[in-house]
């Protein structure tokens, strides 16, 4: 890629619009949780953790261009229903807990969707004809992915003793 173009800012404003746009259509369309037939206690918790493990899994594959806007738009739909929960106060006691893992969840989801899609193009691009382009960003992406990794595991520990 080259050293004056840069699409980081416009990966960053697509990734937050989607998120928005998720949170929106929660609030419109009114608790999404109920499509699921078999929801658990804590669904949007749950639908977070599933969708931080999707990012770790895409995020060094090209797959990413396909599956992080979904998952953004996602994303922004569970974080408005678990706010939506905090504010009702239907989380019994465990506000401190769910506003930490909403604390970790979303900007690590956001690293590692930033990331992922970073690599995506960049894959594309070397698969294109520039070879050696990648070095650098795979060293890069190496520390959101362990941060998404160790988020993930916390999230486990944590639903399993709610």
């Amino acid at each position: 890629m080259n050293r004056k173009e840069s699409c980081a800012g416009t990966i960053n404003a697509v990734l937050l619009l989607l998120f928005l746009a998720g949170g929106v259509t929660a609030l419109l369309y009114g608790d999404l949780a109920t499509v699921i037939p078999v929801s658990p206690k804590d669904a949007a918790l749950w639908a977070m953790g599933l969708i931080l493990l999707a990012d770790v899994l895409v995020c060094l594959t090209p797959l990413a261009l396909a599956l992080q806007p979904p998952l953004m738009f996602a994303l922004g739909s569970a974080v408005c229903l678990a706010a939506q929960e905090l504010l009702r106060g239907t989380a019994a006691g465990e506000t401190g807990i769910r506003l930490l893992l909403l604390a970790l969840l979303v900007p690590a989801c956001f690293a590692l969707a930033g990331r992922g899609l970073f690599n995506a193009l960049l894959m594309i691009r070397s698969i294109r004809g520039e070879p050696g382009v990648l070095g650098r960003s795979v060293k890069h992406t190496c520390v959101p992915v362990l941060f998404g990794m160790a988020v993930l595991f916390l999230l486990c520990r944590f639903l399993r003793f709610l």
